[in-house]
């Protein structure tokens, strides 16, 4: 499951289809790790939403996730108005109701960063949030931080996809020897 407010994703629809979500569960199907991405798009939607732009992420794991996932990825492409505590307690409160949603399912989470170049980049503030969120969570999370990797501003779906293969191409690989896709 993909819990996004990407609009290019929201566009997409269910299928994903020419999203990064697509794309990416296309590439993993190549490389022998077939799985089917749902995406959770909704736009305005974040770690720290707030009405009337959309709902929390916490919000759509209540209302999406099922006790079968196995894993959800985080990727919140706009960051607004909220402070750094909000999203860091947002955050902690989104990996929490996966861990009672789907107590097996791996969570990863895209750090901040500028998805498009008219996207504002968020400050190291926002960045510090979602890290001190990961690691104060009780749950596994694997962090991907674009800026640190260097992602570039504007990258097309494929490239999204592509940048995010190796984080989630090992976790998608045990969970298909595990049996959890059984």
């Amino acid at each position: 499951m993909v819990i996004t407010d990407d609009p290019a994703v929201a566009a997409a629809g269910p299928s994903a289809e020419g999203s990064w979500p697509g794309l990416l569960a296309a590439s993993l199907g190549s490389a022998g790790s077939p799985l089917a991405l749902t995406p959770v798009a909704v736009e305005g939607a974040g770690f720290a939403a707030e009405a009337p732009n959309g709902p929390a992420f916490t919000d759509l794991v209540v209302d999406t996730v099922s006790h079968d996932i196995q894993l959800v990825v985080f990727y919140d492409s706009r960051w607004g108005l909220a402070g750094a505590s909000e999203v860091s307690r947002s955050a902690e409160q989104a990996f929490s109701a996966v861990e009672e949603a789907a107590p097996d399912a791996l969570v990863v989470v895209v750090a901040p960063w500028q998805p498009a170049p008219e996207a504002p980049q968020p400050d190291s503030r926002a960045r510090s949030a979602v890290q001190a969120a990961v690691d104060a969570s009780v749950v596994a999370v694997t962090y991907v931080d674009p800026v640190a990797e260097g992602w570039p501003g504007g990258a097309s779906q494929q490239q999204i996809a592509d940048l995010l293969f190796p984080h989630v191409t090992d976790l998608v690989t045990a969970l298909g020897r595990s049996g959890a896709f059984d």
